[in-house]
């Protein structure tokens, strides 16, 4: 067997649900990695780069986290977002752009995360007592935290050197976007009340140490 071929089976040991098997598995395809210098790149079947919309969609006062989410989680998967917006119209699409695995594994990702987030922000309606602006600002609050507290739980992973190898954004996804894609800028949002902000934080911590995206985000 030829290391190539070696080392796409140990990453694709690596997504076992056997713990031990997984670190085994990801420690010796690095190794491998390194001893032939070979990139992350070099070992996929299908280098065409493509774009996706997603389901969701956000303005700068209505869930303006998701934009958030949507670099963060996209990083993870070695795909870049990008936003679709309609001539005349408020609302932005959000979709990424990347290998096609990468993208279609990032959508099931940020799908699971942005339903988690609107789930917390339906219990934050149904307990306030509120204007539908001030629980819309609560919820952007609690969005926010939610995506800080899942930045932190990402931080605190021991990667033990895996981004270097296998989460680099490719150079063609990189490419591609500078020739098809302007630079993106943070949304912002006026539209923010910190009262929920702790709890996101928590949330966010809680679901980035789980293991709840299917095993398949790194670090988790």
């Amino acid at each position: 067997m030829d290391y190539i071929s070696k080392i796409r089976k140990l990453l694709a040991l690596s997504n076992s649900k056997n713990e031990h098997e997984e670190k085994a598995a990801l420690l010796k395809a690095r190794k491998l990695m390194y001893e032939h210098k070979v990139s992350e790149e070099s070992l996929r079947v299908d280098n065409e780069v493509i774009t996706k919309d997603t389901q969701w969609s956000f303005t700068s006062r209505t869930n303006s986290w998701m934009d958030g989410m949507a670099a963060l989680l996209g990083e993870k998967y070695c795909c870049r977002p990008y936003i679709r917006r309609e001539y005349h119209k408020k609302s932005r699409t959000i979709g990424f752009y990347g290998f096609p695995e990468d993208v279609q594994t990032c959508i099931i990702a940020f799908d699971y995360a942005i339903q988690t987030v609107l789930s917390g922000c339906d219990d934050i309606k149904m307990a306030a007592h509120r204007s539908k602006k001030e629980i819309g600002a609560v919820c952007n609050g609690y969005g926010y935290g939610f995506l800080k507290g899942l930045d932190d739980a990402f931080k605190q992973q021991d990667y033990k050197g895996r981004l270097d190898l296998i989460l680099q954004i490719p150079s063609e996804v990189e490419e591609y976007g500078k020739e098809n894609f302007d630079k993106a800028k943070p949304t912002k949002t006026t539209n923010v009340l910190m009262d929920k902000w702790e709890e996101g934080i928590s949330d966010g911590r809680r679901f980035g140490t789980v293991r709840k995206l299917q095993n398949s985000l790194p670090g988790i």
